[in-house]
Formats: structure tokens, C-alpha cells, sequence
């Protein structure tokens, strides 16, 4: 089986653009309003600073994301900017040296013996053949052999 490894590494300013284009996509993803700050921890979360206007009045809020919660908008995010990404392949996120990582696993079944590349040409049977030795004319190697 082989085994494809992928990692996507977003930086805070894509992580932010990543929220804000899932939640153009699924509105009650996060409450309206302005990102105005975006930090991934040491301790694996995303905290976010927003500024919502309530009663016209705007408010900064804080709140913090686990990695499942932006597993999708980081999907979203590669979707929207093209970059490719199996539709089988398992993934997840993992938060590293202050990024995040998109973590893409895929498992390819290859059947060796069915592969036409490595199959045997026709009429073969795959088992060594033994090219039969020159012929050789005693007389011609060992005239005193044949009594001349």
C-alpha cells in the first residue's frame, strides 16, 4: 500500500482569511464582525479577537478555537485558492511553531500483479529461461580426439 503524506501550513493572515471566507459560507460559524487579531498558541487553540458592534457601539470579543473547529474553513481555504486536495485522503489539523497545519493522509491500493508494467510480456511465463549452449563439433575442438 502506499501512503501519501500532505502538510498545508497557513499562517495567521490565511487562518483569518479562512475563517472569514467559512463563515460567508455557514453565518452562525462565528458572530459578525471584524477579526482584528488572530493567534495560534502553544497549546494547540486559535484565539481571536473581534470587534462586534452591538447597539452601534463596538465591543472587542474574545474567543478560542479548537483544532476540529477549523478543520473546515482551512478545507474551505485550500478549496477557494485551488489548492488540491485528495477527496479520500484523511484529514486533520495540527497546530505547530505558531501556524497551522492542514494534514492530508491518503492510502493507495496498488495491486502489483495486476499492474501492466510489471506484468510479464505474453507467452512468458516469468520463470528463467536457459538460452541453449553454441554447438560444438569435437573433431573441430580436438583433432587427436577423433583419431585423424
Amino acid at each position: 500500500m502506499v501512503q501519501e503524506y500532505r502538510r498545508i501550513m497557513l499562517s495567521t493572515d490565511e487562518l483569518a482569511s479562512a475563517l472569514g471566507i467559512y463563515r460567508r459560507i455557514a453565518p452562525s460559524f462565528l458572530p459578525e464582525g471584524n477579526i482584528t487579531r488572530c493567534v495560534v498558541t502553544e497549546y494547540g487553540v486559535v484565539k481571536l479577537t473581534m470587534e462586534i458592534k452591538r447597539a452601534g457601539t463596538p465591543r472587542q470579543n474574545y474567543l478560542t478555537l479548537q483544532p476540529m473547529d477549523i478543520l473546515k474553513p482551512v478545507i474551505g481555504f485550500c478549496i477557494e485558492h485551488k489548492i488540491l486536495l485528495p477527496k479520500a485522503g484523511r484529514k486533520s489539523i495540527e497546530i505547530q511553531k505558531g501556524s497551522v497545519v492542514l494534514r492530508v493522509e491518503l492510502n493507495i491500493d496498488v495491486h502489483i500483479a495486476t499492474s501492466p508494467a510489471l506484468a510479464a510480456p505474453a507467452g512468458e511465463s516469468g520463470e528463467k529461461e536457459t538460452a541453449p549452449g553454441p554447438t560444438v563439433n569435437p573433431e573441430t575442438v580436438n583433432p587427436a580426439a577423433s583419431g585423424k
